[in-house]
């Protein structure tokens, strides 16, 4: 019998680490994947105020609890400062694809020069989602309109405008949280509304349509 794999993902706050408890970690335990999300830390709280400091500091911490962890990451693109490796050159690309590999690339050659002794380059996969986890829920246009009790052209016409969920853009007024909140007129809450409309959607359809998220999640299902 395999050994079990155990997968420890650094969120950036509340709404992330829901949707990996209710949303990604039951369909890895059938895999003998066993997925943990832990909030990024910083002395006297959590969340917030995203630094490639508080990832490292959290990272080390996490390779060396054991050879069969690994570690990723599921913090949102919008949001991110220039301080983090690879954002300045990530940001000026206007492929989502491509941002997030510049990103991700360059935040793993960074942690690997003095992280190299716990493997991470094998056990370290960072994630960051294009360009906020809320995109996911354009996915089912359908679903998210009826969700929100708006008509369903209405979401359509921004996925058309973008060209699909994950290319809809962070800009102050045009991130994906923030066209949700729009379209709730104000009352739409990340921890409730968000995770209820992912959960009605399904996994299935979000990789579907989202391929940078399924391309994580594929590679996640790899190390069964």
């Amino acid at each position: 019998m395999s050994e079990p794999v155990y997968v420890a993902v650094i969120c950036e706050g509340p709404t992330e680490r829901m949707f990996v408890e209710e949303i990604l970690a039951p369909h890895f335990q059938t895999l003998g994947i066993y997925m943990t999300p832990t909030i990024l830390t910083k002395k006297g709280e959590n969340g917030g105020d995203v630094k490639y400091s508080r990832l490292y500091h959290d990272l080390q911490t996490h390779l060396r609890q054991g050879h069969n962890r690994c570690v990723t990451t599921l913090l949102d693109f919008y949001g991110l400062k220039d301080h983090w490796p690879g954002y300045e050159e990530a940001k000026r690309e206007t492929a989502p694809s491509a941002k997030q590999t510049m990103l991700s690339d360059a935040v793993k050659e960074t942690a690997n020069r003095t992280l190299e002794e716990w493997r991470s380059f094998e056990r370290f996969l960072p994630h960051f989602v294009m360009h906020e986890i809320e995109a996911l829920y354009f996915s089912c246009p359908e679903t998210l309109a009826d969700k929100l009790g708006v008509e369903p052209g209405v979401v359509q016409a921004i996925v058309t405008e973008c060209g699909e969920p994950e290319a809809i853009n962070h800009e102050r007024d045009t991130s994906p949280s923030h066209r949700l909140d729009g379209l709730a007129s104000g009352h739409f809450r990340k921890t409730s509304t968000g995770i209820a409309i992912a959960k009605e959607i399904g996994l299935s359809k979000m990789r579907e349509v989202c391929p940078l998220f399924n391309q994580w999640v594929t590679t996640i299902e790899g190390l069964a």
